[in-house]
């Protein structure tokens, strides 16, 4: 299982939901990672994909909320 961190790049999200479904809508996101080379980068699901990721941990809400989703399955 390959784990990183995002947040959203030109919106919030306020609810769990609204963040899921921004990203199966494949916009654009922020890598918050310092572990990772792809820190202060965009991604979408397509990006995260494609680079092995299975699980993301996501910031929400003026990043005050925080919640974990497998996209190694589909999450639509």
């Amino acid at each position: 299982m390959t784990t990183i961190s995002i947040s959203p790049r030109f919106t919030d999200y306020k609810h769990r939901a609204d963040f899921v479904q921004a990203l199966v809508a494949d916009k654009d996101f922020t890598v918050n990672d310092m572990s990772s080379q792809w820190d202060g980068k965009a991604c979408n699901l397509t990006d995260l994909r494609a680079a092995g990721i299975t699980t993301v941990r996501a910031r929400y809400d003026r990043l005050t909320k925080q919640t974990s989703i497998d996209i190694s399955k589909n999450i639509a």
